[in-house]
């Protein structure tokens, strides 16, 4: 469908606000805003979506749940396994190019056999790919040599449990939503629908219950009442969580950058929620939006990453990569191309840390002029440059007896 189209149609749909406050002036508008998909996706917003709802989704499997009963006649309870707890699971099935479902459920069958079916966990459902729950892809994971999958079968069934499986299409489910809702339609109808109706499962949720569990519940609920909107209905009220936890993941993401040193060594965590609180709080002004507050801070934070950068690009490295190839070439060091990356590797942590013992931590509001501490970096990195030959040098010289040691044969 065309992408404008789509948007024209999502527009439409019954229960979605309209305010001014509001980037696009609808609910739904707004929750799919470029700009704020982008800052909030970096303040971990998709991860938090997948998170909250692959527990919802758990929950509901292993509590009662009567979605797969009745399936096979069977009487015993079926057995869940929860994969995504495990993320080696998702490593090996992405290097074998295979899906990795959140969950698989096993049912009995015929004789000793276990009906396998996947389920996979879908905040929004505007994009699924059959073959992430199909009974092939399913089988090809678990078959895999080594398949930690398998292994998380017997653990969980007992061995006897693999001797004789089978293989169901599997199921998704998703949040009942306008998005969803209108996505529900489109994929599950139709002469040749992309889905059957019986792979894709909407549940009721209660959206106060569901993002209650999140440490930006707090920030959510004071940005919203900034707008002061209220949902119309339970699927609206969904859309509107969204929307305010992406505007407040953004926000834990342009304070992150806000507060970041301007040199450091350590790598840079994210803030306590209840900072990101407070300057929400000391931001707020008349007749401001949620959105404007997010906006006006985004520039606050693209400040520091550009001031960030000025400092990062005087305090570069003083050792060449040509200096380097060198060293690695007269030792005749094996792998040639992975010692220069090992030795660069080493040369740049040592180099960051030997540059703010000699500099200082950098705060990310420093009293003292910019161009002043960029010049005072690039002299300081330069005054480096004779200790980072000599580290190079000996750095090349441990992997050369380290390899000389390899290639000794056991007495």
């Amino acid at each position: 469908m065309n992408p404008n189209r789509l948007t024209r149609e999502l527009r439409k749909l019954p229960g979605n606000i309209r305010s001014p406050d509001l980037p696009g002036g609808t609910l739904i508008s707004a929750v799919l805003d470029r700009r704020l998909m982008a800052w909030s996706d970096r303040g971990g917003a998709s991860r938090i979506f997948g998170d909250i709802w692959s527990e919802h989704c758990w929950a509901y499997l292993t509590n009662g749940s009567s979605l797969f009963t009745g399936i096979t006649g069977s009487e015993p309870a079926p057995i869940i396994l929860r994969l995504d707890d495990n993320p080696k699971i998702a490593i090996q099935a992405g290097r074998n190019k295979l899906p990795n479902p959140d969950f698989l459920v096993l049912t009995s069958g015929q004789a000793n056999e276990y009906v396998v079916r996947a389920v996979d966990a879908k905040f929004a459902v505007d994009r699924l790919r059959r073959t992430q729950i199909g009974p092939e892809s399913i089988r090809d994971l678990i078959e895999l040599p080594g398949s930690l999958a398998r292994e998380e079968i017997v653990n969980i069934a007992g061995e006897s449990a693999i001797e004789q499986l089978s293989f169901q299409p599997g199921m998704f489910l998703g949040p009942n939503s306008l998005l969803n809702d209108y996505f529900y339609q489109q994929l599950t109808t139709g002469d040749a629908p992309q889905i059957p109706v019986d792979e894709l499962k909407l549940l009721t949720v209660d959206a106060d219950a569901l993002y209650s569990r999140i440490e930006e519940h707090q920030l959510m609920s004071m940005l919203q009442s900034i707008d002061g909107l209220i949902a119309t209905s339970p699927e609206s009220e969904i859309v509107l969580g969204m929307y305010y936890l992406r505007l407040s993941s953004a926000a834990r993401w342009f304070e992150t950058q806000a507060r970041q040193p301007l040199l450091a060594v350590d790598e840079i965590e994210p803030v306590d929620i209840d900072q990101v609180l407070d300057s929400a709080r000391n931001r707020v002004q008349p007749g401001i939006s949620a959105y404007g507050l997010i906006e006006e801070w985004s520039e606050v934070a693209e400040r520091s990453v550009e001031r960030k950068k000025h400092v990062s690009d005087a305090a570069r490295l003083p050792t060449r990569m040509s200096e380097i190839r060198a060293l690695v070439e007269r030792r005749k060091l094996d792998d040639q191309k992975k010692a220069v990356r090992i030795i660069r590797g080493t040369l740049e942590k040592q180099f960051a840390r030997r540059l703010v013992e000699t500099v200082g931590v950098i705060p990310s509001e420093p009293a003292e002029p910019l161009d002043e501490i960029v010049e005072r970096v690039r002299t300081e990195s330069r005054n480096l440059r004779k200790e980072m030959l000599q580290e190079a040098r000996a750095i090349a010289e441990r992997l050369a007896e380290s390899s000389d040691d390899a290639s000794q044969p056991d007495s």
